[in-house]
């Protein structure tokens, strides 16, 4: 947890959620307090009652629990197209990320 909170402090990401429900992205930032993995929804399109498609970054941060997080960052695979989630590694630590959720998800 120390190093998740050393990679963005609270206050930080207290004004991020600020800025992002100001622009009414409520849904568009999303971090993992056990690992500091960080998703930022860049788009999402789509959206209805039962579906959803987002579109983003991901960080992964180093050297933390992975049984809790975002596939990519709990697989640490460069690439990958799966039912739900399609992402392609693009720097160290860095991923573009597709969420698709379906009206049959839960």
């Amino acid at each position: 947890m120390r190093e998740a909170q050393s990679m963005m402090s609270a206050s930080r990401w207290a004004e991020y959620q600020r800025l992002f429900k100001a622009v009414g992205m409520n849904e568009g930032l999303n971090r993992n307090e056990k690992t500091g993995d960080v998703f930022v929804a860049a788009h999402s399109l789509g959206k209805t009652e039962a579906v959803a498609t987002y579109f983003g970054y991901l960080y992964c941060a180093d050297g933390n629990e992975r049984r809790y997080s975002f596939p990519p960052c709990m697989e640490r695979s460069d690439s990958a197209d799966k039912r739900r989630y399609r992402w392609r590694k693009v720097d160290s630590a860095w991923y573009i990320y597709e969420v698709r959720v379906h009206g049959t998800d839960d």
